[in-house]
Parts: structure tokens; C-alpha cells; sequence
């Protein structure tokens, strides 16, 4: 009997590490999924998002999509979907056991927690798509679960509200839109009463604002606007911001809808505030493992941008557009690292390490002749160019259209062509004259399309100096190219001008006086060779010492050079000095 106990515990004890390491392979996988998708601009929180936008560096042929790479080739999924199946077994196994046995609290808990592992194991199924017959299965399985004989917790507030959106989602897959709002609403309703009867008024926001969602998928604007309303101030920015910027956002989608686009402008500005507060926070892993910054966060930059860069925008819009485009690029670089940028900073301030302030590349004493901020969007290509002289910002539209000009797809082609040709070694083609040539055409035509889209609009306005540096603040989509290669026959644009690329519109600028020659440098290079050096790169040649000889001379330094230069010497030098 013994045995027999110290096996149900142990079946007991490993449901909970089983649904821990799924959910945690889910949340992999969709990190994954965030570094080769494209750009999403559309969001709604109950509009389903099927994976079918790939970013072509990502691409192994034309017609691949995220769908085929993030199913078939991600071993997380596979290993979350292997362990999601293993923990339900499990508890459905302990569940039975129990039903005869155990007290009926510690059934109802046991319920919770088999209404939980099915959740995440029902999402996970419907966001790979790959068996939606078994996401069916495991719906109706729920169905048959009585959530009202069930404790009223926030697990289950939440667990109503997470069924209902996966059955919205289930159905707008088998384009049966209407199939499940008999039970959605109610459900919603169900778990707004049920969060009305805790002691907290997070969960009823959540309820209330989830429910406003829906609206908003349907189309019912001002059932939906009532609600967030409700819903935001239930949860104040202060207190829940993680919750208060979803309400915010989605009151200025609204508003927009309702064509107040000045009061929607001003609902963004409040969401990106809170989100400053919460963005790091919002990709740590959570009972939300299927949170993509693609699809959940990026958007709401993208719409941002698309208000404030419309017609009749005022210089003060301009302004603000190159304030969000800094955050987008600064929470795309955070999500990729996986940390909060400015905890490092502040962490720094507090050991006194900080010898930098961020200032305004317009602000600097000498400034660059323009700084030029292109940004792509769903239906056009926009362009700020900022004069720091004048303290004026222009803007230039390039609308895409089917007909006439380019066409969004053929843009975006443009961009992936030029970055997958000039990526591909020319070096085979040494010896094959004709195919070289052919090469050089196909990048002369490429470069000149891409001009004509982002210099010429400045040119043809008389906006650009005689000569000077422009400093390009580049959108995540254009960062592969290089901007130097753009010009039209045989002339480049760094002919012309010195060309600089930031990744956001302020520099950190020194707040102490120090000389080069107080910085310790580590330096290294190889000009043959050296055991470190591949073998298939050509020779660097005798330049090399050269250059390091010049630095040196600088900058107080220690050299590793040719043979020196070694995986093995320089970890040691790293992990023996401070450079």
C-alpha cells in the first residue's frame, strides 16, 4: 500500500514539472517564431493570427511560410506538445484515482489543474495548426467540465476567458465566425460575475476588458468602448500597468475606428508611457506563453506611427513619430536580447559606472546635415528627414499601388533581393565574365529602385546640402542594407556624402573629459596567418599591422597579432584585464 501511495504521489509531483517545461518549450518556440516572422501591422486581441509571413532571410524557397518552419523544424513545439500530452494523461490518471478516494475540495483543485494543462496544450495546438481535429477534441473535453461547481479563484476568472478566446479562434479557422458566440459570451459574462466575487478588481478588469475585445473583434464599437472604459478604470496605469496599457491601446483602437483621431493619438501616447514601464516585463516567461512580440506588441508601434505620420501631420507629430520609432527599435532590440535596456543603464548609474548621458543627435555641436528616418508601413513608405540647423522635420510619402509605381510585396522584393545578392559571394564568378556582369546589372537595378524610393523624394525637394553627413536611422527592415551601395548608374551615394547609421535618434555623449590615452584597448587582427584563422578567407594583407600600429599609438593597448592572436590567448587577456 506503501508503494502504492509513494506512486501516486510520484505521478502526482511530476504533473506539475511536466506542465512547467511545456509551457516553457512554448514560450521557446515563440521566441523562435518572433525572429523569422515578418512584421505584422493589423491586431486585434481576438483576431487569430495565422503564422504565414516568413522574413526571406529566413526563407529556404518562395512559398515557405512561418507555418512550415515554425512546425516542422522547431523541436520546441514538438517537445512542449510531447510533454503537454504526458502531463494530461498523468492527472487524468490521478484525477480518477481521487474521484474515489480524496475529499471533494482536492477534486475541484485537481479539476483546475487539468482545466489548466488542457488550456495551454488546446492553444498551443491551434497556434501550430498542426492537428485541429485534436484542438476540437480537447475544446469538448472542457465543455464537459461543470466550471460552476468549480472554486471561484483568478486561475479560473482566467481559465473562462482563455477557453473563450481559443473557441473564437477555433472558429474563425474553420471560417465558422458565428459557431461559438452562444457560448462565448456567456462564458465572458460568467467570468466577469465570478471576478465581481474576489477581493481584487484585477480580475474583473480583465474579464471586462477581454469581453470589450470580443466586441471590438465584432464589430460592436460601442459595447466594446463602454466596457474598456470600465475595464481601465478598474486597473489604473499606476497600480496594474501590465493590464491598464491593453485597455489604453485598445481605447485608442476605437477611437480610431471612430475616426477621433486625435483623442486615439492621445490613448497611444498614454500606452506607450505604460508600456515603458511593463515592455521587458511582458516577454519573461509566464502563464502567457504564447505572447509574441510580433504579433501582440509590434503592431501597436505600427499603428501608432500610421496616425501620427497621416495627412495634415504638425510638426509636433513629426517630433513625436521619432519618439515611437526609438521605442519600437528599442523594444525589438530588447526582445531579441531577452533584457530590459534601461535596467542596465540605471544599474550602471548605481555603481558609478555610467560615464554617459543619452543626448539627441540634433542636439550634438556639430550635428549631421540631416538625419533621415525611413520607415515601412502596410500601405506606404514614409520618410522623415530631419534638419538639426533648422530644427525642422519634412516628411515624404511613397504610397505603394498595384498600378502605378511599386507595389508593397514588390518593395519588400526589392529589399530582399538586393540583401540576398550582395550576401552571396561574388567570388565564383571570377572566372565567368558574362555571370559577373550579370551580377552587377541585377544590383545596379535593384540600388536604383531603392534611390528612387528613399533618395530621390528628398532630392527632387531641394532638402539634401551640397555635401555633409546624413545619418540614417534605419527601420528594422532596411538595417541589412547598406546604405552606401544606393545611388543611380554608376555614381554611389557615399560619393557624395558621408554616410552614418544609428540605430535610434540619440547617441550617448560623454559627461567626463576623459583622453583616448587613459582607455585601456585589447586589439587584435591577423594579416596571414594564425591557428584562429579560417583557412577559406583570403589573406588580410600587411595593412593590418599597420592599423593596429596606428591605434596603438592612440589608445594605451595590448596586441595579439598573427600567432598570437588565438581563441585561448584571448580569453585569457579578457578574463585577466578590464578593456
Amino acid at each position: 500500500m506503501e508503494k502504492l501511495n509513494s506512486a501516486d504521489s510520484l505521478r502526482e509531483n511530476k504533473v506539475p514539472i511536466l506542465l512547467s517545461l511545456a509551457n516553457t518549450y512554448t514560450a521557446i518556440g515563440t521566441y523562435e517564431y518572433d525572429l523569422i516572422a515578418d512584421s505584422k501591422y493589423d491586431y486585434k486581441p481576438w483576431q487569430y493570427q495565422p503564422k504565414n509571413q516568413i522574413k526571406s532571410e529566413f526563407k529556404k524557397n518562395e512559398n515557405e511560410t512561418v507555418r512550415d518552419e515554425y512546425n516542422c523544424k522547431n523541436p520546441e513545439n514538438k517537445i512542449a506538445k510531447n510533454c503537454y500530452e504526458q502531463a494530461l494523461n498523468l492527472s487524468k490518471k490521478a484525477l480518477d484515482k481521487q474521484l474515489s478516494t480524496s475529499e471533494e475540495n482536492q477534486v475541484k483543485l485537481n479539476y483546475l489543474s487539468l482545466l489548466k494543462i488542457k488550456l495551454n496544450y488546446l492553444s498551443l495546438l491551434i497556434d501550430i495548426e498542426d492537428n485541429l481535429s485534436e484542438a476540437e477534441k480537447i475544446a469538448d473535453e472542457i465543455s464537459q467540465i461543470d466550471l460552476s461547481k468549480l472554486p471561484i479563484t483568478e486561475s479560473l476568472v482566467y481559465g473562462k476567458i482563455k477557453y473563450a478566446k481559443n473557441l473564437a479562434f477555433l472558429a474563425q479557422i474553420s471560417n465558422l465566425q458565428n459557431k461559438f458566440d452562444e457560448t462565448i459570451i456567456p462564458l465572458l459574462e460568467e467570468a466577469i460575475e465570478n471576478a465581481q466575487s474576489l477581493p481584487n478588481k484585477q480580475s474583473e478588469s480583465y474579464a471586462k476588458g477581454n469581453l470589450a475585445g470580443f466586441y471590438e473583434f465584432k464589430g460592436e464599437i460601442n459595447k466594446a468602448k463602454q466596457l474598456t472604459q470600465e475595464a481601465l478604470y478598474l486597473t489604473q496605469p499606476s497600480e496594474n500597468p501590465e493590464l491598464a496599457y491593453q485597455w489604453q491601446w485598445q481605447l485608442a483602437r476605437l477611437l480610431t475606428e471612430e475616426g477621433k483621431k486625435d483623442e486615439a493619438i492621445d490613448f497611444y501616447r498614454q500606452t506607450k508611457e505604460t508600456l515603458n514601464q511593463v515592455r521587458s516585463s511582458l516577454l519573461n516567461i509566464s502563464d502567457n506563453v504564447n505572447f509574441s512580440f510580433q504579433e501582440n506588441l509590434a503592431p501597436f508601434y505600427f499603428q501608432y506611427l500610421n496616425l501620427l505620420l497621416g495627412d495634415n501631420s504638425t510638426q509636433e507629430n513629426l517630433q513625436e513619430a521619432i519618439s515611437v520609432i526609438d521605442s519600437f527599435q528599442t523594444a525589438q532590440l530588447e526582445n531579441f536580447l531577452r533584457c530590459n535596456l534601461s535596467e542596465l543603464s540605471e544599474q550602471k548609474n548605481q555603481l558609478g559606472n555610467n560615464q554617459y548621458i543619452f543626448q539627441n543627435i540634433a542636439e550634438f555641436e556639430s550635428p549631421p546635415a540631416r538625419i533621415i528616418y525611413p520607415l515601412v508601413l502596410e500601405d506606404r513608405f514614409e520618410i522623415l528627414v530631419e534638419n538639426p540647423l533648422e530644427k525642422e522635420i519634412k516628411k515624404y510619402s511613397y504610397v505603394f499601388s498595384q498600378n502605378e509605381n511599386i507595389s508593397s510585396k514588390q518593395f519588400q522584393d526589392t529589399i530582399n533581393s538586393l540583401i540576398s545578392i550582395l550576401h552571396s559571394s561574388p567570388f565564383p564568378l571570377r572566372n565567368f565574365p558574362k555571370q559577373k556582369q550579370e551580377r552587377i546589372k541585377k544590383i545596379q537595378q535593384l540600388r536604383k529602385t531603392l534611390y528612387d524610393c528613399l533618395i530621390q523624394p528628398i532630392e527632387n525637394d531641394y532638402n539634401l546640402p551640397e555635401e555633409g553627413t546624413l545619418m540614417f536611422v534605419l527601420d528594422s527592415r532596411l538595417q541589412n542594407i547598406p546604405v552606401a551601395v544606393l545611388g543611380k548608374g554608376e555614381k554611389y551615394l557615399i560619393e557624395k556624402y558621408s554616410i552614418a547609421v544609428n540605430l535610434r535618434s540619440q547617441l550617448p555623449k560623454p559627461t567626463n573629459k576623459e583622453k583616448p590615452q587613459q582607455y585601456n584597448a585589447l586589439l587584435a587582427g591577423i594579416a596571414n596567418k594564425a591557428d584562429s584563422y579560417p583557412e577559406k578567407l583570403d589573406s588580410l594583407g600587411s595593412q593590418i599591422k599597420y592599423e593596429l600600429k596606428k591605434i596603438n599609438q592612440l589608445v594605451s593597448s595590448q596586441v595579439l597579432f598573427d600567432e598570437e592572436f588565438t581563441e585561448d590567448n584571448l580569453q585569457k587577456k579578457i578574463n585577466a584585464n578590464n578593456f
